[in-house]
């Protein structure tokens, strides 16, 4: 197993000509994508492929489940990112959640699974242990100037995971 650190590029919805050239201009071996994309026309320096899904308050399980299916021969991981729509983890909860914990603890075992919620050093925790996905997605901090981060919003998050 390849355990080396990766650099992802992230390419939202772009075309598959743009991932390509950056890819191998940049000697990307890892991208993440938005949306489904025919694999067979990567270049071949890509070797893994994360997937983000972004899920709304409509999301239901059965859905997700097809498309987590119909794209797993082609993805290294799945990005699921509550964040964006305002999900919270007290949200999903709530008995009328489409995605309650339990049903994303199976979908953890199925696939590769890294979550994106709006993760606080107060539920980062209960949050891994009770779900287990492979891992977690978190916003990198504050730019204090350009190519400087302020990483105090997540120290946190770090010092529960003990990293």
């Amino acid at each position: 197993m390849d355990v080396r650190p990766r650099i992802v590029g992230e390419f939202g919805d772009a075309s598959i000509e743009q991932v390509n050239q950056t890819a191998v201009l940049l000697g990307l071996d890892s991208i993440q994508m938005n949306h489904a994309i025919d694999y067979r026309q990567l270049a071949p320096i890509i070797s893994t492929i994360i997937r983000q899904v972004f899920i709304t308050p409509h999301t239901k399980a059965k859905e997700l489940q097809v498309l987590l299916d119909k794209e797993a021969p082609f993805t290294a991981s799945f990005l699921l990112n509550f964040k964006d729509a305002g999900i919270s983890w007290e949200s999903l909860q709530q008995a009328d959640s489409k995605l309650r914990p339990k049903v994303l603890n199976q979908l953890c075992k199925d696939y590769n699974i890294i979550l994106q919620l709006p993760f606080h050093a107060g539920n980062v925790l209960k949050i891994v242990d009770e779900i287990s996905p492979s891992g977690i997605a978190v916003d990198s901090g504050e730019e204090i100037k350009t190519g400087i981060r302020s990483f105090e919003d997540i120290a946190g998050i770090i010092e529960q995971l003990e990293i």
